[in-house]
């Protein structure tokens, strides 16, 4: 499903400077987490796609809200929708402005490699898999992260009470 909707993407987001697996990695900072596209743009500068793209697709993932700060505070009143939309625009403006303005200079001549992993250890999955991978990896991160996120809010929620802070 994921491989349909990047193809459906990438004509519509190719004038912003995003390749297959920049959209891949906008879906994968909405979706997933902050640490989910890491794996995506290490993938895309080891296929070797060009630098300006890649620098675009770094200045999207930059921009964009990530998953696991977004969801998280729709507990606390947060309309996820209006702030997943913003996201997508200030990410689209990043990657045009990176791509068009910015990184002008870069080279846009992409010189790509193979798609099959050299690790040996991956040599039978493809390259979505070790990206879901990676993904499934950062989960664990935003699951470690838990108790600093529940100390932060006693800590947040202490200050409340004793009156040093109001929201």
């Amino acid at each position: 499903m994921l491989d349909r909707m990047v193809i459906r993407l990438v004509p519509l987001l190719r004038p912003f400077g995003l390749t297959g697996l920049g959209v891949f990695a906008a879906l994968q900072i909405t979706l997933v987490s902050f640490a989910a596209p890491v794996a995506t743009l290490a993938v895309m500068e080891k296929r070797g796609t060009s630098d300006r793209h890649l620098a675009a697709a770094f200045a999207m993932v930059l921009a964009m809200a990530q998953a696991n700060a977004v969801f998280p505070m729709v507990a606390m009143g947060l309309r996820p929708g209006p702030v997943i939309l913003l996201s997508l625009v200030g990410g689209l403006v990043a990657a045009a402005m990176s791509y068009h303005v910015f990184g002008r200079h870069l080279s846009a001549e992409e010189h790509l490699v193979d798609d099959t992993p050299a690790h040996p250890a991956a040599e039978s999955r493809g390259i979505l898999d070790i990206i879901n991978h990676a993904g499934a990896e950062a989960f664990r991160i935003a699951i470690g992260a838990i108790p600093l996120l529940v100390l932060s809010l006693v800590v947040v929620k202490a200050a409340e009470h004793a009156g040093w802070w109001t929201p």
